[in-house]
């Protein structure tokens, strides 16, 4: 009898299937749990740590600005090139110890400043010309190429004050105890002190100098005083001194009072034949009249020279027609010429100065021909007048300079230098976001967990085909012993027939 062997095959979906990736996980879900957990666990052991106990640079800080005309070019107030290095000198360094009260916490000045550092702070406009050559502007590319940042702002820094033996607090102490003494330190070398000297005024006391010549040594000192003054009183003219309740203006007028004794002096010396050595005095005046006529025909020899080189220039000419007709000339010179004009100026200016000197020398001269003697009342009028003017103008210069110092000090000064943050003490933890570590642990952890899913998967399916196919290989050896077996039964039945 004939049997009939059905095999049914199993269709297996080629590529990746949902239900396929729905057996993956099915199959390894709670390794994938477990290595999710375990590497969290491991990345909290490893982070917590750091994140906890690392820290980096322990700093306390503090920043100040300059604010005046040259900084924006490096330069001090002098016009001299700034150095930032003198906000931590060792001058400013020991003042600020004292005044913190900080000598038995900090011996050495010099350890002190080793853990001081300046930091320059990056100006608005490198910035921007940064920003610009990152967005590819040439023209900021091109600048960057020779671009030099002058920094106005700047950061003082005391790194690891504890090592010093400093606290929190004494270290902010020390900080802006160093900012004032830097501005004491600054006060003193740019503040402008004693502009004009006031011991200038004391050669009453030299018996060997005639009246004549003190009296030409104080128009001589006062001159540049007196133009000083004026000028101020055009730039500075609404500045009041409140220590000294005055102006400039005020103070010019004073000096002028001096000015117009002086002028008395040297008529009274005249007039009353004031001389302490007529032979001395007739001499030196005779000889100065003699050089004072030298320089004055030297001078006018160079000014007809500038005159004959400005009379060979011609000017260009231009001329430019209205829409009405009108014509407009213009004339204009080299500049060389401009020169030559001004120099000529100053030369006619000298020339008038040196003719003023000899007038007054020969009104001396002619003084000194004079028979007349002078009486001891003239003599101790003189030397009244001398010493009154001497009082007078020290006690002005005094007063001139204190002015002046107070004018720099509430304009300039004092708002040059300026603190913009609070000195604070800062500790820098490790930078570890503890989101990303943790995402990243837990990511790891998975794909950990789908390798070894993926290992066993292909174990299991490796082992599962192989006892498929000893399962199909032992079918299809016993459907052989079937097939023999009937063959054998269907011969013996016909043997037997």
């Amino acid at each position: 009898m004939d049997q009939t062997y059905v095999y049914e095959e199993e269709n297996e979906e080629n590529g990746l299937t949902l239900k396929k990736v729905g057996r993956f996980f099915k199959r390894g879900w709670v390794t994938m749990l477990v290595c999710v957990v375990a590497a969290v666990l491991i990345a909290a052991a490893v982070v917590f740590p750091i994140k906890l106990l690392y820290k980096t640079e322990q700093i306390a800080r503090t920043s100040i600005e300059y604010i005046y005309k040259g900084i924006e070019e490096g330069k001090d107030p002098n016009g001299g090139t700034f150095n930032s290095d003198n906000i931590i000198s060792t001058t400013v360094l020991s003042k600020a110890v004292a005044d913190a009260e900080l000598d038995s916490v900090i011996t050495d000045i010099s350890s002190l400043r080793e853990r001081m550092r300046i930091e320059s702070v990056e100006t608005e406009e490198y910035i921007k010309l940064v920003n610009d050559a990152a967005n590819g502007v040439q023209s900021a590319i091109d600048r960057l190429r020779t671009y030099v940042m002058r920094p106005t702002r700047f950061v003082i820094v005391i790194s690891k004050p504890s090592a010093l033996g400093l606290s929190d607090t004494q270290a902010k102490i020390l900080l802006d105890k160093v900012v004032s003494s830097y501005y004491e330190d600054f006060k003193s070398r740019f503040a402008v002190t004693n502009m004009f000297p006031t011991g200038a005024f004391g050669l009453s006391d030299n018996e060997l100098m005639e009246y004549a010549d003190i009296y030409d040594e104080y128009i001589d000192t006062i001159k540049p005083v007196a133009d000083y003054l004026l000028t101020m009183s055009d730039e500075a003219g609404d500045f009041v001194s409140t220590k000294y309740n005055t102006t400039f203006a005020q103070l010019a007028t004073d000096l002028g009072r001096i000015e117009s004794n002086l002028g008395l002096l040297n008529r009274t010396i005249l007039s009353n034949n004031v001389w302490k050595n007529k032979p001395a005095a007739l001499g030196a005046l005779t000889e100065s009249k003699s050089n004072l006529t030298t320089l004055i025909d030297n001078t006018d020899e160079y000014i007809r020279s500038l005159t004959d080189q400005i009379d060979k220039f011609k000017p260009n000419t231009t001329s430019v027609t209205s829409p009405d007709g009108g014509q407009t000339t213009t004339n204009t010179y080299s500049e060389y010429y401009t020169e030559l004009q001004k120099t000529l100026n100053n030369y006619n200016l000298l020339k008038l100065d040196y003719q003023s000197q000899l007038a007054n020398i020969t009104a001396r001269i002619n003084a000194l021909g004079n028979e007349t003697v002078a009486t001891a009342e003239a003599v101790q009028s003189v030397e009244n007048l001398i010493a009154a003017i001497e009082n007078s103008a020290t006690e002005l210069y005094e007063k001139v300079n204190n002015v002046i110092a107070d004018y720099y000090d509430t304009t300039f000064v004092s708002s040059a230098v300026r603190q913009v943050q609070p000195s604070v003490i800062t500790r820098k933890s490790s930078n570890i976001n503890m989101i990303v570590a943790f995402g990243l642990a837990a990511f790891i952890g998975f794909a950990a967990a789908c390798i070894i899913t993926t290992v066993f998967v292909v174990k299991a399916n490796r082992a599962e085909a192989a006892k498929k196919a000893a399962a199909e290989k032992a079918e299809a050896e016993n459907t052989v012993t079937v097939a023999d077996v009937g063959g054998s039964t269907e011969k013996e039945s016909k043997t037997k027939k």
